[in-house]
């Protein structure tokens, strides 16, 4: 949450250095609880919608996809800072995303089925590359908060699907 906090209110910045100045800044500003808002109430309406066994798959299905994503976007994406944690992370091998890309489908598989989890891989990996685009465009790479960030996006989505897949 504090990722796409950040992220809502930094993009408002009218640099790219301020942009970064503002994502940095431990304070949340108004886009910011919007955002943290809007998350919540999309999570809690959503879920309010599922029954318990379909709630719990809900979370671990959009829950993986969507942290999987990040190490994409960190491979493929460069760091927006020279300094920071996400630059200094580096990248990941590939080798470690393709066996957590084959884990990851194989438990969504399992726990939701095939199509549903077709279709969320689907979902989060569309979001993924909507955020890596917006990030790119905004501040030229990623950060720590755009990964965040783009957890959330693509979890909310995912979650999003299910309920009205179930529903």
């Amino acid at each position: 949450e504090d990722g796409l906090a950040d992220v809502a209110d930094g993009f408002g910045g009218s640099t790219i250095e301020r942009k970064l100045e503002i994502m940095r800044d431990s304070s949340i500003g108004s886009y910011g609880m919007i955002a943290i808002v809007l998350s919540m109430g999309l999570r809690i309406g959503g879920l309010s919608e599922l029954n318990i066994t379909q709630a719990m798959a809900a979370l671990v299905a959009g829950g993986m996809p969507s942290r999987l994503m990040m190490t994409y976007v960190m491979r493929y994406m460069p760091p927006a800072r020279k300094d920071g944690l996400a630059h200094d992370t580096g990248k990941p091998p590939f080798s470690r995303i393709l066996i957590g890309t084959a884990f990851t489908i194989g438990v969504t598989v399992m726990i939701i089925g095939p199509l549903p989890a077709l279709y969320a891989t689907c979902i989060a990996i569309a979001s993924c590359i909507i955020m890596a685009w917006i990030a790119k465009r905004q501040i030229g790479g990623f950060t720590g908060d755009v990964l965040g960030a783009t957890q959330q996006v693509s979890d909310i989505a995912v979650l999003l699907f299910l309920v009205s897949f179930w529903g």
